[in-house]
């Protein structure tokens, strides 16, 4: 899945215990500066603290494209955070395909509005550059299989969202 426009930059790494990880950041947004390797600190961050890896592209759009893709894809009208495309047994490339020979397996695609991050922060007494890394975090671990559709769940993912983002916040 493509969001027209902007411009991408990709990273690939191999972290301690040989997990490949490759990570592409999409910047389509005016809102908030994304830095592009601190997006691909945090993603690999996030695989390793689950001990997983793969590839992972991340969109930065604004409020207007975020709302195509939840009403296209979600049927849902209206911005929201963050939308995942996992990559999963269902999908038309499987689990198992990988971008080229050796290349870790795609997990998927995340795109955060940094509209909703810089509407939403002020609620939760957050930076909109944090509350746009926590989305990202959400998005990785839906990628990897976190549902929020219970209150339950969701505690769950918001309390393991938060351990990894605070982690790789104070990791200098």
């Amino acid at each position: 899945m493509n969001v027209p426009g902007g411009e991408g930059v990709g990273r690939d790494a191999t972290p301690a215990g040989g997990a490949r990880c490759s990570v592409a950041v999409t910047d389509r947004q005016t809102r908030l500066p994304i830095d592009p390797d601190a997006i691909v600190s945090l993603v690999r961050f996030a695989l390793h603290a689950e001990a997983a890896r793969g590839a992972v592209e991340v969109v930065f759009v604004d409020d207007l494209a975020i709302a195509e893709l939840h009403l296209r894809f979600m049927d849902i009208p209206g911005p929201t955070d963050v939308i995942t495309f996992p990559l999963d047994d269902d999908s038309p490339l499987g689990s198992s395909e990988t971008t080229s020979p050796g290349d870790a397996p795609l997990l998927g695609e995340i795109v955060v509005s940094t509209d909703t991050a810089c509407r939403q922060a002020p609620d939760y007494g957050m930076d909109p550059l944090d509350e746009a890394h926590l989305y990202v975090v959400h998005g990785v671990l839906h990628l990897l299989g976190y549902d929020d559709r219970t209150d339950s769940d969701a505690d769950r993912m918001a309390t393991r969202q938060r351990e990894i983002f605070e982690s790789w916040r104070g990791r200098g």
